[in-house]
């Protein structure tokens, strides 16, 4: 049976250094798996659909972004109690 999947937000400006909402080095680690089930899934016939926002430079939301990226905490993994 075919499937649907859905891609959200893989754009180069979360997963390259540099980029001004780039997440750090961990996100690299899901390129992979992303490829390979992508991989699996075409050749089931299913649709890739991607998905993401796009800002032009000059819009508030994106300037936003840009400061809520750069100040916000990173994240942690909670162990399990």
């Amino acid at each position: 049976m075919a499937n649907v999947v859905l891609v959200v937000d893989m754009v180069r400006g979360f997963c390259e250094e540099g980029h001004p909402l780039y997440v750090g080095e961990s996100i690299r680690r899901i390129i992979e798996p992303i490829r390979r089930l992508l991989a699996e899934e075409r050749s089931r016939g299913s649709s890739i659909i991607f998905l993401c926002d796009n800002h032009a430079p000059d819009e508030p939301s994106s300037r936003c972004s840009r400061l809520t990226a750069s100040a916000a905490p990173k994240r942690r993994r909670s162990s399990p109690s």
